[in-house]
């Protein structure tokens, strides 16, 4: 109990570590681009959802991948339906509420397609560093249901930021 313990405690410091150092560089990525988000009101309002919904998807994805490494069960057919599913409700979410929030703060509907275009785009890459992160744990002997959850989310929140402020307007 004692080793196991320790074992998971070493690697999410490991993980955490590694996070934090990635997170202030794309925080130092963020304020060189403070001008955007000044430029689009409706953007400050709607990145930090996007962030939020498109982690927790991603997050949601990976912590099946892990359960079903564990279970043996791991199938493509599975992986791409259960991939699917989320995004189309990702999607749905995103459109309903960029649109709600551009309607109130800043009447530019572009910004909805700018954040579905970011959606899409961040939640493919999540999907495939929850495929990266959960195989390479396995390979590296740790657990990836220690690791997969934390890189998973620090991924998409930080490719949110950064695609959908090189792909917004100004």
């Amino acid at each position: 109990m004692r080793r196991e313990l320790l074992s998971v405690l070493a690697s999410m410091l490991l993980v955490s570590a590694l996070l934090a150092a990635w997170s202030s560089y794309v925080g130092s990525f963020l304020a060189r681009l403070e001008a955007k988000l000044e430029h689009n009101p409706g953007l400050a309002a709607v990145l930090p959802v996007l962030m939020a919904t498109t982690g927790a998807a991603a997050a949601s994805f990976g912590s099946k991948l892990s359960t079903r490494v564990h279970l043996g069960t791991v199938s493509a057919r599975r992986l791409v339906y259960d991939a699917a599913v989320q995004a189309l409700a990702l999607i749905l979410a995103m459109s309903a509420y960029t649109t709600l929030v551009t309607t109130v703060f800043s009447g530019q509907l572009s910004l909805v397609r700018t954040v579905l275009e970011s959606t899409v785009l961040t939640y493919l890459l999540a999907v495939f560093v929850a495929l990266v992160s959960t195989f390479a744990s396995v390979k590296l002997g740790l657990d990836p249901d220690d690791v997969v959850g934390p890189i998973v989310t620090t991924a998409a929140d930080s490719a949110g930021i950064v695609i959908t402020l090189l792909l917004s307007p100004g």
